[in-house]
């Protein structure tokens, strides 16, 4: 299942973010999102970078995936961020600030300080390693599923439409389409 990340930081080309990682003991992306315990390891790492004083959500690295057998050019290190399942309402100053933490900015300046000679080859340095913005990044084939999302809902849930209570979600959909004509779905898609 494809994940949307919307998120803020900065783009490094991945052979940089791989020389930083293998600095700090961990293994290479190769342009491949990481999963299972290397995405973890790799959020310690970027936590840990940022300190015991950094008060926020941390930092993550999200890496563009579109099918097996491609590898993406950039990685992106956020210290801000949203996952996109199906579809959202934004607010951006709030849910993705716009300025960047001093902790953080550090943690940029430490990884980019990988483009080098030794690290990096001359044709992987490019103009916008290390670009602060705000990206949007598709990666397909991951596991992220909203919290929450195959718990059976409980009820009591109110109906929207007359206030009547209903015993649960399924009691509501059936209340809706026999009382008011509303044929929902039994899987509605959550706005997450």
């Amino acid at each position: 299942m494809p994940v949307i990340t919307i998120l803020r930081g900065f783009k490094v080309h991945y052979a940089v973010l791989d020389a930083f990682l293998m600095a700090n003991g961990l293994v290479e992306t190769f342009g491949h999102p990481p999963v299972g315990t290397d995405y973890d390891n790799i959020a310690k790492l970027l936590d840990s970078k940022m300190g015991d004083t950094y008060v926020g959500k941390g930092a993550r690295v999200v890496i563009p995936g579109h099918g097996p057998g491609y590898s993406s050019t950039f990685a992106y290190v956020a210290y801000g961020w949203m996952h996109v399942y199906a579809h959202r309402e934004l607010d951006l100053e709030t849910q993705i600030p716009k300025d960047c933490p001093l902790e953080f900015e550090k943690l940029r300046k430490e990884i980019l300080s990988f483009e080098d000679d030794k690290n990096v080859r001359a044709w992987q340095k490019v103009d916008e390693t290390g670009r602060m913005g705000l990206y949007i990044v598709y990666t397909e084939n991951r596991n992220w599923v909203p919290k929450g999302f195959y718990e059976p809902a409980e009820g009591p849930v109110i109906c929207e439409e007359c206030n009547e209570t209903c015993k649960s979600p399924s009691d509501r959909r059936c209340h809706l389409a026999h009382s008011h004509g509303i044929e929902i779905q039994p899987y509605e898609l959550p706005e997450i």
